[in-house]
């Protein structure tokens, strides 16, 4: 199981690593079908993950709500840190 951390002083814990998701969905031509960002969470979140890098300029901005679905049916909620 992966470990928490404390993130800062701001009190939240969070999984030591981080998933980053600049390549959920296909807009750019290339990156992550659904089913394979949906597949990648899947792990992520049964290892203990709870922190996913996000950004509203990842893969024309579907990066976002492809890894929110994901984690949605990966059952879990997760702390998304979005960097603009």
């Amino acid at each position: 199981m992966m470990r928490l951390k404390l993130l800062g002083a701001s009190g939240l814990r969070v999984s030591e690593l981080c998933l980053g998701t600049m390549t959920f969905g296909t807009d750019w031509g290339w990156g992550a079908d659904e089913a394979t960002c949906r597949a990648m969470v899947e792990r992520f979140v049964e290892a203990g993950g709870t922190f996913f890098d996000t950004s509203n300029n990842y893969t024309n901005g579907t990066s976002t709500p492809t890894a929110r679905a994901s984690a949605s049916s990966a059952a879990c909620s997760p702390l998304s840190a979005t960097a603009t």
